[in-house]
């Protein structure tokens, strides 16, 4: 039950940081697809903004992110982990495309030194 109350903290945040050894065993489990739901950090722990997860849970109902979370703890499969696995990496692609258009369409320089500052942060690991 601790793992649950963790997670429900960890939405809470900005960000939910899996380690490395998290991403391993969700590879090993759901394949490289992880990988797309966030962006990498040196150490190999995958950062996952949190209102990606909002969004899914929006999209795919309370009912599938409760049920992923299920079967996110007890190790177990499940459609809805796939959904959801699906619909953070299709939001993280959506915002980083929605990024680099704002990067390329500004014209206040303030703001571009801004958006040049996460778009470096998103693809060179930290």
């Amino acid at each position: 039950m601790s793992t649950f109350i963790h997670f429900r903290a960890e939405i809470a945040q900005e960000e939910v940081v899996l380690s490395p050894d998290d991403v391993q065993r969700l590879k090993q489990r759901f394949g490289p697809a992880i990988g797309k739901m966030g962006r990498w950090s040196a150490d190999g722990s995958l950062i996952i903004n949190a209102d990606l997860i909002h969004e899914a849970r929006s999209a795919l109902g309370k009912r599938a992110l409760s049920e992923a979370a299920r079967a996110l703890m007890e190790s177990t499969d499940s459609s809805s982990v796939a959904a959801l696995i699906e619909k953070i990496s299709e939001l993280n692609k959506l915002r980083f495309r929605e990024l680099c258009q704002r990067y390329q369409e500004t014209s206040d320089p303030a703001e571009e030194d801004e958006l040049n500052e996460e778009l470096v942060r998103r693809v060179f690991p930290s």
